[in-house]
């Protein structure tokens, strides 16, 4: 069962609707300058809401296109035994990843491992933070809306014509697959390789009522997880710009996206910059040896922060020290 839901019940202008005319779910959205209240998307889920197993396969994939190519959000949504209650819909536990849709059509592929719970879905539950933990055998459903990246006044139209599930050593199974055909009805009953009774096709499903706190609340700007980690992890050896997706769960080219939005300069960049900002500090207050602040700041190469300081500052990292005790802002 395939159902829509966007933001127009709060005032908005985004649609999300089945294109039964081309076989394809489609949403369009134009979003305001408040994020919270501008939403779409629509939700995959058994026509009885019971729980089905995707712990079998390795990844999710879509086949996709878009107008722009702007950031989409793809959720699944799992039970979690001792918690998730039918009452309480932000219960279930979330599952996301970030992505890019192409702009000619094409298939995108997440390996279900790659997906996290945001941070907030721990805060609202009142769990410990844990994103080990899966149930990928009890899942309840599928999510695909805009991303949360997605800058204000943005607009774009995501168009998807299958979403399917996949081996690592074997092609998708027919019966295993989200057919979106028709109206979407029947869709993740074939998951189940079921054959249910499919309701007559409709151009526009109704809005889940299950749905309705879903994307409302945005608890933690994106942009102030970003700046949060990276400056309190630059000295890490080993942050990557992958490191960070998985923390963010966003898949890395939706995170270079949004590091760039917020920095103006790459990943790379940035960690350069937090790295050099903290040794400077170093080499004018501390006795620290050039290679123990290398080290201190996140370089595992000390030739490798001599070339980059004497890049960015004109002066080696002895060169510094010197020239600032020798003009006094030591």
């Amino acid at each position: 069962m395939a159902q829509a839901f966007d933001d127009r019940q709060v005032g908005g202008v985004s649609v999300a609707s089945v294109d039964t005319f081309s076989q394809r779910l489609r949403f369009r959205w134009a979003l305001g300058n408040d994020l919270r209240n501008a939403y779409l998307g629509f939700l995959l889920e058994r026509p009885d809401h019971a729980r089905f197993r995707i712990d079998p396969w390795d990844s999710l994939s879509l086949d996709w296109e878009s107008d722009k190519g702007e950031a989409v959000r793809i959720t699944i949504l799992v039970d979690q035994p001792g918690l998730t209650t039918a009452d309480r819909p932000l219960s279930r536990r979330y599952l996301q990843i970030e992505g890019v849709p192409p702009r000619q059509r094409g298939k995108s592929s997440w390996a279900l491992a790659e997906l996290r719970p945001p941070a907030w879905w721990f805060r609202e539950n009142h769990q410990p933070f844990d994103v080990g933990r899966q149930f990928l055998d009890r899942a309840l459903a599928v999510s695909v809306e805009n991303g949360e990246t997605v800058a204000p006044g943005t607009s774009d139209e995501v168009r998807i014509y299958s979403v399917e599930l996949k081996a690592a050593k074997a092609s998708p199974l027919p019966a295993l697959a989200f057919f979106l055909a028709a109206a979407c009805v029947a869709s993740t009953a074939w998951i189940l390789g079921r054959r249910r009774p499919v309701p007559p096709p409709q151009n526009h499903a109704a809005v889940a009522r299950i749905l309705s706190p879903f994307p409302l609340e945005i608890p933690t700007p994106r942009g102030d997880q970003i700046r949060s980690w990276m400056e309190t992890h630059y000295h890490d050896p080993e942050l990557s710009l992958e490191s960070l997706s998985r923390e963010l769960a966003l898949g890395p080219d939706a995170t270079s996206r949004e590091v760039k939005r917020l920095f103006q300069e790459t990943f790379k960049g940035v960690l350069n910059r937090l790295r050099l900002q903290e040794a400077r500090r170093l080499l004018h207050e501390s006795e620290l040896g050039i290679a123990e602040i290398a080290y201190k700041v996140g370089y595992g190469n000390v030739s490798h922060f001599n070339r980059l300081a004497k890049e960015t500052w004109g002066r080696t990292p002895t060169e510094e020290r010197t020239h600032a005790r020798s003009s006094g802002e030591a």
